[in-house]
């Protein structure tokens, strides 16, 4: 390694490389609806457990002498699943909007 390699145009290269981070109003409204959105979150996987729990249905059978089956409610199911699907998706948002950009890459709408 020579005296010119390690100058200090070559220091600043790791540093040119890390995206940049935006601050300001538009930042602090990124950082409240990802807040909001893990929030709703929360709401909807305790949501869809609940569901899901909903649609299981125990009946009982006289003519099994007094056994147990159970029955799953395909409503329920459905709520279930679409509760954890959007779940996710608002998941996938928040982390989205939360984590910096690639210094290449440009998001469409200009959030922060």
């Amino acid at each position: 390694m020579s005296d010119a390699d390690s100058g200090p145009a070559a220091k600043s290269e790791p540093d040119q490389a890390r995206p940049e981070v935006s601050t300001g109003p538009r930042r602090l409204w990124a950082v409240v609806l990802v807040v909001m959105e893990l929030m709703v979150v929360a709401v909807l996987v305790v949501g869809a457990f609940r569901m899901w729990g909903r649609a299981v249905v125990p009946i009982e059978l006289s003519q099994l002498h007094g056994r147990t089956v159970t029955r799953m409610t395909g409503s329920w199911v459905a709520f279930s699943f679409a509760a954890a699907t959007v779940a996710g998706l608002l998941l996938m948002d928040a982390a989205r909007r939360i984590l910096p950009t690639p210094r290449g890459c440009s998001r469409r709408d200009g959030e922060a």
